[in-house]
């Protein structure tokens, strides 16, 4: 998320400003970014979670084992430390038959609970978080409360209904000709 080149995919010239090129703002129009990569294990996780929406646990758990396997063949890359031995006490098993993949609630955490730990710092979190409902209950009584011990910048912090979805463009607004409207909280 940071670094000299973290924008460079969205980065337009002067020249281009009219052109239809770019619309204003980052990212508002086209670009050099005109293909997008999905990691297999996110495509494996997408899959769990349709099948365990729709009542087929048994494809939810092949899924999520499908990801588990593949760490359990190759302890090789797990994370070590100076001396080379196992940085942390991996406990990496396959689900079994039955719970938590029993029905549909249990079958979805444990899914969004593999999807935490496979994507981890890939920037999925907060649009899980989003997609899953219940964003805001978790940073106000989870995520500020923790990080407000070590980041004295959050303390007194909130996360609000307006902090769940950005600002429309105005760019965009005024070319919908009445179509779109701003989000609350803008």
């Amino acid at each position: 998320y940071g670094g000299p080149w973290a924008a460079i995919k969205e980065v337009y010239y002067e020249s281009d400003i009219g052109s239809g090129v770019h619309a204003g703002g980052w990212g508002g129009g086209l670009s050099a970014n005109n293909h997008s990569l999905l990691r297999y294990a996110d495509v494996l996780l997408m899959r769990a979670e349709c099948a365990a929406e729709t009542d087929n646990f048994t494809d939810a758990r092949t899924y999520v084992n499908e990801i588990r396997a593949r760490m359990l063949d190759n302890p090789d890359n797990w994370v070590k430390d100076a001396d080379g031995n196992n940085a942390a006490n991996y406990e990496i098993a396959l689900y079994g038959a039955g719970a938590p993949f029993d029905n549909r609630d249990n079958a979805l955490e444990a899914v969004r609970f593999e999807r935490r730990l496979e994507l981890a710092l890939e920037g999925h979190r907060f649009w899980d978080l989003k997609r899953y409902g219940g964003m805001k209950d978790y940073i106000n009584n989870e995520y500020l409360p923790r990080e407000s011990e070590n980041r004295t910048y959050l303390i007194g912090a909130s996360f609000g209904d307006e902090d769940i979805r950005f600002p429309i463009p105005q760019t965009a607004i005024d070319r919908s000709e009445g179509t779109l409207s701003q989000n609350p909280g803008y």
